[in-house]
């Protein structure tokens, strides 16, 4: 799984580190004929990170944050901060805000999309990882597998992490987007035509974490885009219910399910069939690799779906390390066909 992108707290804690540890007289380089450990070394004791990571995350916290090891603040106090005669009235405080906090929540649920279909078979296909930007996508599989999908009208999920987005993701990946030779006008074109311009019938987009690295401003554009096409957005995980009748099929898309085995690709997907067991169907993506599964429950009395697709990055770095044969790129599951015959 790729390294989280750093964030303002994480910086912040290594900065309050770095600083007690510059108050108790440890210096913040090395002084010559000492050998008295740094603030750096004594704060990487202190939160369990490499004296390397310390100065990195001070770095990034000056540099991206606007941080520094003078002003920084510490954690808020649990005091109580207003004098009794000025109080706020607490039930006009949670008057205000109950509403409020309703709302947020309404929102932030997970919904999921009821389809009527016919009562007769029908495929939906999962489309794996685009990664459109990145010079390791094969565009021209991408683009046949799109016109196949819009020829045929079949309909389709797309698995999120359209672009690679690393230039978002601080200044060590930054250098990998410069590689791609695509630039951030023409990938942000190039992935508005994806969601809303390429004739697909698109049931959901799934919002991935490189999709996320773009921060809400970015998430907005999509969701934009994808409303023209009058397509739903869904941050990391789709409920898609297909209805039919009496009867329905019920399909839990997740750009990815938690839990993870190099023994088994499907681990993720089948530890949340067993967990959740409300869905047909559990497919993920993201892990830049590919399988299916059918197995029946006989507790539950059902027959689970488990697929992942492995997107259309052939040339990745992050899923072809030295040990990985040279032929992955050729193996098929870039997307995957679901059919449900009612």
């Amino acid at each position: 799984m790729p390294t989280p992108p750093l964030t303002a707290e994480d910086c912040r804690q290594a900065m309050l580190a770095v600083r007690e540890c510059k108050q108790q007289g440890y210096p913040l380089e090395t002084e010559r004929g000492s050998n008295k450990p740094t603030a750096y070394s004594k704060a990487a004791e202190l939160i369990n990170r490499s004296p390397t990571t310390v100065r990195e995350r001070v770095k990034a916290g000056r540099e991206r944050f606007n941080l520094t090891l003078d002003t920084i603040g510490l954690p808020e106090s649990n005091a109580v901060i207003f004098d009794e005669e000025d109080r706020p009235d607490p039930l006009e405080v949670l008057d205000h805000h109950t509403p409020r906090n309703s709302a947020y929540i309404e929102k932030k649920q997970v919904k999921p999309r009821v389809i009527q279909v016919r009562p007769e078979p029908f495929g939906v296909a999962f489309v794996g990882d685009p990664h459109l930007s990145n010079v390791g996508c094969n565009l021209a599989a991408l683009r046949a597998d799109l016109q196949l999908l819009r020829e045929t009208g079949t309909r389709a999920v797309q698995m999120g992490d359209i672009l690679d987005n690393f230039h978002r993701a601080g200044p060590k990946l930054a250098a990998k987007e410069a590689k791609n030779g695509m630039t951030i006008s023409e990938a942000q074109s190039v992935a508005k035509w994806l969601i809303a311009e390429c004739g697909v019938k698109w049931d959901a987009h799934i919002v991935g974490n490189h999709d996320a690295w773009l921060g809400d401003e970015g998430i907005i554009s999509l969701g934009s885009w994808a409303a023209q096409a009058r397509t739903p957005i869904f941050d990391w995980n789709a409920r898609l219910i297909y209805h039919w009748g009496a009867d329905h099929y019920h399909v839990a898309a997740s750009h990815d399910f938690k839990g993870h085995s190099k023994y088994n690709p499907l681990h993720g997907p089948m530890n949340m069939g067993l967990e959740d067991g409300t869905a047909d169907a559990y497919i993920g993506a993201h892990r830049h690799n590919h399988a299916d599964a059918v197995t029946p429950n006989g507790w539950r009395g059902k027959t689970y779906v488990y697929g992942r697709v492995r997107g259309y990055k052939d040339i990745d770095s992050y899923s072809q390390g030295r040990a990985q044969f040279p032929t992955f790129s050729s193996m098929d599951g870039r997307s995957a066909m679901l059919v449900i015959n009612p």
